[in-house]
């Protein structure tokens, strides 16, 4: 498996963090944000679990969709 790196924000350039909440057992819900208090660009997810039961690669497949949708830039790279 690769690692998909974060990009800095995109209006600030300031590192993001993540957090990642199972929002109950249907879903897992979740952010990437912009460390900088005045910046405070920020991106959510929700994912619907599959089967009706958490695993871990649904956990990093979330997060991935959300780092790939972070990462995405006007001129579409990557």
């Amino acid at each position: 498996m690769s690692e998909i790196k974060l990009k800095p924000c995109p209006f600030c350039k300031t590192p993001p963090y993540t957090s990642i909440e199972c929002a109950n057992d249907t879903k897992i819900k979740g952010y990437i944000q912009c460390d900088n208090p005045d910046c405070g660009a920020r991106i959510d997810f929700e994912y619907k679990i599959k089967n009706g039961f958490l695993t871990f690669d649904e956990v990093i497949e979330a997060l991935n969709e959300t780092i790939e949708a972070w990462n995405r830039r006007a001129n579409n790279e990557r």
